[in-house]
Parts: structure tokens; sequence; C-alpha cells
């Protein structure tokens, strides 16, 4: 099992204990930003590993659009926290975002150790860029 694998489990339990131990709003906000920050990123991780066996080329576009999906979220989270007020009673808007950006970061840090990896063991007469592809872009 890879580190961003154990990494989004480990923020998956993570999210559950933060439901019951402090409690309340504070304690949903954690457990939604943990969960939430560690899903995006490992899927995110998935699909970057998953494209360095098949188009190597296509790594670093992925992992932009990771990172904007990730923003998007955030994005959505933010809007949903300013438009509608009742969900700031629910879940604790500043622990939300924090718990999201802290899982969202860890889970990418170790991935994107571990796509590097893969592509260097991919070899040198792997195609790297679009361009060495022969693909178009």
């Amino acid at each position: 099992m890879s580190v961003s694998s154990v990494l989004s489990l480990i923020f998956g339990a993570l999210g559950v204990v933060a439901v019951f131990a402090p409690g309340g709003n504070l304690g949903l906000g954690l457990a939604a930003g943990l969960i939430l920050g560690a899903c995006l990123s490992g899927f995110g991780v998935l699909g970057q590993k998953r494209l360095v066996r098949t188009r190597a080329a296509y790594v670093l576009p992925a992992l932009a659009a990771s990172f904007m999906l990730k923003l998007a979220a955030l994005f959505v989270a933010t809007f949903v926290f300013l438009r509608f007020p009742e969900t700031a009673d629910r879940f604790d808007p500043m622990a939300t975002l924090l718990a999201f950006a802290f899982s969202a970061m860890a889970v990418l840090l170790a991935g994107t150790v571990e796509v590097s990896r893969l592509l260097r063991a991919a070899g040198p007469d792997r195609p790297r860029s679009a361009a060495s592809a022969g693909l178009p872009g």
C-alpha cells in the first residue's frame, strides 16, 4: 500500500474521530474538511499513477486538473457557507476549510513524491512530454 493511500485512510479515520472528540459544529467541520480533502487528493494521485502506467505525457496536466478540482471544492464550500448561514451553525467554516487544506496538502505531497518516483522508474525511453510522444498540444 502506498504512502498516499495510507495517508488518505488516516485522514479519513481522523475525520471520524473528529466528529466525536470535540463534538458540535467544530467536530463536524473538522470531519468534513479532513475527509473531503483526503478524498479529493487521493483520487487525484490515483489518476496520476494510472497515467504514469498508460500515458506518462499527461501526468502534469492531471496534476493541474487535480489542483483545480480542489480549488473548485474550496470555492463551493465557501459559497455554501456564505450563501446558507444555517450551514455555519452545523459545520464550523474555519475548521472545515483549514482541515481540508491540511489533509489535501499532506496527501498531495506524498502522492507527488510517489508519482515522481514512478516516472523515474519508467526509464528514459518512455516519452515524458506530449511533444516527444507525438501527441498534439
